[in-house]
């Protein structure tokens, strides 16, 4: 474990990470192949194994780093997330076949075209995200095989199912923290979702929020809404839809919105939102000196003031 992000592991000797090894990185430049970058900066060759364990617990926003695996390239065991601050992958490609922790922060993928792709057996732990970019191309892909498994996409509440069918032959989800620019009421989480292969299929879908992402939505109320041309509710009625929280208030980080009976994932953006306008409502106040505020209710809040000397404005309410 490197104990500070200014922590240096240096000299002209050789740095060997051996299979079954773990590795705390707290540089904010991650771990490097070579130069006098992250916090393994020794001359001599440096080597990272594709079994090992890699763990950044910094305390200020950090990146992976430039530097590949053997013997197995830009492959991990496992990778842990924990950092409140949040990481960044810098490879264009990483592989995790063990476990994926996210246990404190998110992972980006960035901006680009930068892919996770987690093995067969991997897990997905923690609370955390991996998010990307608004104009990124990149996400979570994984091979998917057989039918009746959870395969999990970064958080542990984003889970796709196939139930029955032919299913896809390989996913990747790519989730953006806003939301879509079509779709303003709903929360502020945008997903993609390209599936590739396969033929016909019923798939079980369950997509993560937390409540901090809600915007004027209501847990008991959200549906899964899927872009096709035009924002649709995949479920208008609700029968094939469950709300999976444990809380209504606060930020809770375990909820997430679960639909069966999905017959394509073909490539799209998901969301999730309420079936009615979620926009909060709007309260002009023509007497400010008269009004009070319900302090369970949230407003957007526009008024006309008819007492120049009332001191009140907008930035004020």
């Amino acid at each position: 474990q490197m104990p500070a992000p200014t922590t240096v592991v240096s000299g002209g000797g050789v740095f060997t990470l051996s299979s079954g090894a773990s590795l705390g990185i707290t540089s904010t430049a991650g771990i490097t192949a070579s130069g006098a970058t992250g916090n393994v900066q020794v001359t001599g060759t440096r080597s990272f194994n594709s079994g090992a364990n890699y763990i950044y617990d910094g305390s200020a926003a950090q990146v992976t780093g430039n530097f590949t695996t053997t013997p197995t390239a830009n492959t991990l065991n496992s990778l842990t997330i924990n950092n409140a601050a949040g990481v960044t992958l810098t490879n264009a490609a990483t592989t995790v076949n063990g476990a994926l922790n996210l246990t404190s922060g998110d992972l980006s993928t960035g901006t680009g075209a930068n892919i996770l792709t987690l093995g067969s057996s991997s897990a997905c732990n923690g609370t955390g995200d991996v998010i990307s970019g608004s104009a990124a191309s990149g996400g979570v892909s994984r091979t998917i095989s057989g039918t009746g498994t959870a395969w999990c996409f970064g958080n542990p509440n984003n889970l796709i199912t196939i139930n029955s069918g032919s299913g896809p032959t390989a996913i990747r989800v790519m989730l953006v923290k806003s939301a879509p620019s079509a779709k303003t009421n709903a929360i502020t989480r945008t997903y993609t979702i390209t599936a590739t292969g396969g033929g016909s299929y019923q798939a079980t879908l369950r997509l993560h929020y937390n409540d901090s992402d809600l915007n004027f939505n209501t847990d008991s109320s959200l549906h899964l809404w899927k872009l096709s041309g035009t924002w649709a509710d995949q479920d208008p009625s609700g029968a094939n839809t469950t709300c999976n929280t444990t809380a209504s208030d606060g930020d809770s980080t375990d909820n997430s919105i679960q639909q069966s009976g999905i017959t394509s994932l073909t490539a799209a953006d998901w969301t999730l939102a309420s079936p009615a306008d979620s926009t909060p409502p709007t309260l002009t106040i023509t007497d400010p000196t008269s009004f009070a505020m319900q302090s369970a209710t949230s407003y957007n809040v526009a008024f006309t003031a008819t007492d120049s000397g009332s001191g009140i404005n907008a930035a004020t309410l």
